[in-house]
Formats: structure tokens, sequence, C-alpha cells
């Protein structure tokens, strides 16, 4: 029996990083997002976020592409939270995403990272957060 282990800490951010994902409704957003995780057999281990972007730490399942996957994700929700009038301002998603594989001994410390983003950006902004993990990383940062 084969066994794949596709880690990835995933962040998506709203159109121009806008603050356009209210608090209130961020739960509706991820059982959204959550749904679509589970129709490609991928699991979600956590996710949590601010009103401009989602950061999402998946099990990859080796039968979808991650670029596909965050393409349904972003096209599906943007339709999804506009027809039901989740978030009024939200314009969409960006163009771009972030996505970093991880190996398993760092899970228990992403999982805590994204746990903790409302208090993390108290003191950091979206941009200097996603500076930061992709210079850790070793990838360009996106300037809008």
């Amino acid at each position: 029996m084969s066994q794949v282990s596709a880690l990835f800490h995933i962040v998506i951010n709203t159109h121009e990083r806008l603050q356009t994902i209210p608090i209130e409704s961020r739960r509706i957003i991820y059982n959204h997002i959550y749904e679509l995780l589970t129709k490609h057999n991928c699991k979600l281990l956590r996710m949590n976020g601010t009103k401009n972007h989602i950061h999402m730490l998946i099990d990859l399942h080796p039968s979808i592409a991650l670029s596909n996957l965050i393409g349904e994700i972003k096209r599906e929700t943007s339709l999804w939270i506009k027809h039901n009038a989740i978030a009024p301002d939200f314009r969409g998603w960006g163009r771009e995403f972030y996505a970093f594989s991880l190996s398993k001994d760092r899970t228990d410390s992403v999982i805590e990272y994204i746990k903790n983003q409302l208090e993390h950006h108290k003191f950091v902004s979206y941009e200097d957060e996603m500076m930061q993990i992709c210079v850790n990383e070793g990838a360009d940062f996106f300037e809008t």
C-alpha cells in the first residue's frame, strides 16, 4: 500500500489585500473551504486568518495538483461568498498564493502559528509576516 505525505502551509489573501473578510464570517467561509478540501480527499490540519488573508495547513492528496486545488478554492469561494452575501465588501482573492511544503516534525509549530493569527496580527502586518515567511522559506514575496 502506498503512503504519501504532502504537507503544505498555504496562504491566500484577498484582492489587493483589502480587509474584506468580516471576523464574524470567518467560520462559515472556513467551513466551505473545508468542504472543498474534503471533496478532493485533502486533510485539513488547521485554518485561521484575519480580515485580509487565510492560512491553511493541509495534507494534499496525491490525486490533485496544488495549483489546481488553490485555483478551485479561490474560484468557488469567491462565487459562494458573493452569492450568499457572506462578506459584503469582499472583491475576490488576490492572484498570488503562497504554499510551503514542510516535514511532519514542523506540523505542531505551524499549527500553533496558524492558531495565533489574530494575536499575531495585532503587532505584525500581513506584508511583514509574508516577507518573513518567504525569507525563512527561501522564496520571493510579491509586492502589490
